[in-house]
């Protein structure tokens, strides 16, 4: 399965949440910089899915970002437990979840102990 057909335009991403809501389908919207995506992530992930639902996942700025947009959002799809995927935009419904603030400093961490490695 090629998971970039996961990631979509904030348009279709409002409209997938939308057809699953009315099809009674359970759905979790997840916000994230996934900058750098770590194991920790799909962690999250797999435990923030509903079961039988869905989970998608809205993709936010960081400042000084490692990775362009579109790579992060491919890292973000090819997590199993991701249904859907698309870059902050307007006219998204609000996340229910906000995992920046959870890993800010595992993030922090793994960046500096890469960069240690480097030197």
């Amino acid at each position: 399965m090629d998971t970039r057909t996961k990631i979509v335009d904030a348009a279709q991403f409002a409209r997938q949440i939308e057809t699953w809501r009315a099809a009674s389908i359970p759905v979790a919207i997840a916000s994230g910089t996934f900058d750098p995506l770590l194991a920790a992530h799909a962690t999250l992930a797999a435990g923030a899915r509903p079961a039988a639902g869905r989970l998608a996942v809205i993709l936010t700025e960081p400042a000084g970002p490692i990775l362009d947009p579109r790579a992060r959002a491919e890292l973000a799809a090819a997590l199993a437990a991701v249904d859907l995927v698309t870059i902050a935009a307007a006219g998204l419904p609000p996340a229910d979840l906000d995992w920046d603030a959870a890993h800010a400093s595992t993030a922090s961490a793994f960046v500096a102990h890469v960069l240690g490695r480097m030197s």
